[in-house]
């Protein structure tokens, strides 16, 4: 796939937003965008900022894969929202990959339960998705893969003072996110998620070539 140097909206119709803080692309937190990195690297697809979706894309036209430039957690939300308004993506043809804690490492739920609790970045996209009642859709039942990152194990963390006297953050949930994984839990995690990743490309891939292919028909005609 090569990079479209300008993004057709118009024509754009699947779209991948990976949930996570630009600052600490490598942290628990930052999973999805790690994930949507390496989607992009299998198509050769490179970023560019988007100003208008408050993020970086990836795309070749017909697929868009989203890093918000954002990093609070309601701002990430308002990038997703931004994201599948700019492109004029429906929000049943998007899918947003996000870290969660209940999880084992590496573990993703293709289907997951709608009546689980959400992760509070989730949950802020489910909340903008409610009060701009887009396309009537569930809040609760918009497209998702949640992606496993373990739960905190205190002799296993590894924190510096100085991130947390930063950013006089005290709650131990969010500094479990806010570091990377350990070099055991890394390992589990990208012997895990390739073959996640391959598929994503392989999905986006046999869109691209088929919406490609939809389009050259119609001007033919």
């Amino acid at each position: 796939m090569a990079n479209a140097s300008r993004h057709a909206q118009s024509k754009i119709g699947r779209l991948v937003f990976g949930v996570g803080n630009h600052f600490y692309p490598n942290s628990r937190h930052s999973i999805g965008l790690n994930i949507v990195d390496r989607v992009a690297q299998r198509l050769g697809l490179a970023f560019v900022h988007e100003p208008r979706s408050l993020s970086w894309v990836a795309s070749d036209g017909l697929v868009a894969l989203v890093k918000p430039k954002t990093y609070l957690i309601e701002h990430n939300a308002k990038a997703y929202i931004a994201a599948v308004r700019h492109f004029q993506v429906p929000i049943s043809q998007s899918v947003v990959l996000h870290h969660d804690v209940d999880l084992p490492v590496g573990t993703v739920v293709t289907r997951p339960d709608r009546s689980s609790t959400l992760d509070s970045t989730v949950q802020a996209i489910a909340d903008e998705i409610e009060l701009l009642g887009l396309e009537g859709v569930n809040p609760q039942a918009f497209p998702r893969l949640p992606i496993g990152v373990g739960r905190p194990d205190n002799e296993k963390l590894q924190l510096t003072w100085a991130h947390i006297i930063s950013k006089g953050n005290k709650d131990y949930l969010q500094l479990f996110l806010a570091n990377k994984f350990n070099p055991e839990d890394q390992k589990t995690f990208d012997q895990a998620i390739e073959d996640h990743v391959e598929l994503i490309a392989k999905s986006l891939r046999e869109y691209s070539k088929n919406a490609a292919e939809r389009y050259r028909r119609v001007g033919a005609e």
